[in-house]
């Protein structure tokens, strides 16, 4: 399910996690910083390499992957109450 252009929730089974990938290095890291003492992630953003096939370009890219929700209802309401709250 997409819930922004870089980002998508993730079902397995009753379960959810979002995962995103920009290529913004300080946005990812301040999504995680939002997220991180509201116990939504545990691992800090890893770097990424994306190779079109078409050009042959590398790009450099973030990605963000939240802890995975047992109830992805409650998962989604946390998700969507921690935006809310940003400053």
């Amino acid at each position: 399910m997409g819930i922004l252009s870089d980002a998508h929730l993730r079902m397995m089974g009753k379960n959810a996690r979002m995962q995103m990938m920009q290529k913004d290095k300080e946005f990812v890291q301040h999504l995680y910083d939002i997220f991180k003492p509201l116990g939504l992630v545990g691992s800090e953003p890893k770097e990424y390499k994306y190779v079109n096939k078409e050009s042959g370009k590398t790009y450099l890219g973030y990605q963000l992957t939240t802890c995975t929700f047992v109830n992805s209802l409650l998962g989604i309401y946390v998700l969507i109450l921690s935006f809310s709250t940003r400053e």
